[in-house]
């Protein structure tokens, strides 16, 4: 303390001669480091999930929910097939075309956004049942063959095969167990 009672800065005497010491300069990209670009790259692609996540969200709550009976409508074209009395070729031929009809009008449905669901599977009854639609789009069966010229009148004329219980059927049961 100096004698007026102040207290005494001892402060040091440098040469300003002397260059400050250097500082290396900073790596990275246009003045940011690299932490300082992670960061923000990190930021730019949580913007952009964040985005995109909001954007599905959205189209989500705008699709339609519906619901089809696949087990009822699949057992009805059956029933139908075995009362109509057709060759086990030709059912097969039908099979296929109702399944394949079947399939593209339930994909051109999904791909318009809606979201189906087995009828089955749904507990309440608040989604649409569109399996009226369905069934008309579907009911139309393909065009089938005429009878074959070269078939002889007693197979035209004949009863279907019947199985061993008695029962008239076709080729193997229509449903399981059955």
């Amino acid at each position: 303390m100096s004698a007026e009672g102040n207290p005494v800065l001892d402060l040091e005497v440098r040469d300003l001669s002397e260059a400050p010491p250097v500082r290396s300069a900073k790596r990275g990209f246009a003045g940011f480091s690299w932490g300082q670009l992670l960061g923000g790259g990190l930021v730019v692609i949580a913007c952009v999930w964040g985005a995109w996540t909001t954007r599905e969200v959205l189209e989500l709550k705008q699709s339609r929910t519906v619901s089809v009976s696949l087990a009822s409508m699949a057992n009805d074209f059956l029933m139908a097939e075995a009362r109509a009395g057709v060759s086990p070729e030709q059912a097969e031929v039908d099979t296929k075309h109702y399944m394949a009809t079947l399939q593209t009008v339930l994909r051109d449905r999904a791909a318009k956004g809606e979201i189906i669901l087995v009828s089955e599977a749904v507990v309440t009854g608040s989604v649409p049942d569109i399996t009226p639609e369905v069934r008309a789009i579907t009911a139309n069966p393909p065009p089938r063959a005429p009878a074959s010229a070269n078939a002889a009148p007693s197979e035209l004329s004949s009863s279907p095969a019947v199985g061993p219980q008695g029962a008239g059927q076709m080729g193997a049961p229509l449903m399981p167990g059955g």
